[in-house]
């Protein structure tokens, strides 16, 4: 959380930008992650867009309920071509 919060100041504190994590397993890096800017970072917090790249049905299911508090989260089975 506080390397990303210092990315973002370094980019010019972008109004919104999107945070990707390939093969995220439960979900747990990523709410730890949110859950530290919410309370750190909280201008951060309000900028990111988490994007969670599973190909898992079972698992994005055990993420979207571990992320359940965090509405700006998506999904998608791969990374975008472009």
């Amino acid at each position: 959380a506080e390397w990303l919060a210092t990315a973002w100041r370094h980019a010019g504190e972008p109004k919104a930008f999107s945070f990707i994590e390939a093969g995220p397993g439960r979900g747990v890096l990523m709410r730890d992650l949110l859950t530290r800017l919410q309370t750190a970072h909280p201008a951060c917090y309000a900028a990111v867009r988490p994007v969670l790249v599973e190909t898992s049905p079972a698992l994005t299911t055990l993420q979207q309920t571990t992320l359940a508090a965090f509405p700006h989260t998506t999904w998608h089975t791969a990374l975008p071509a472009t």
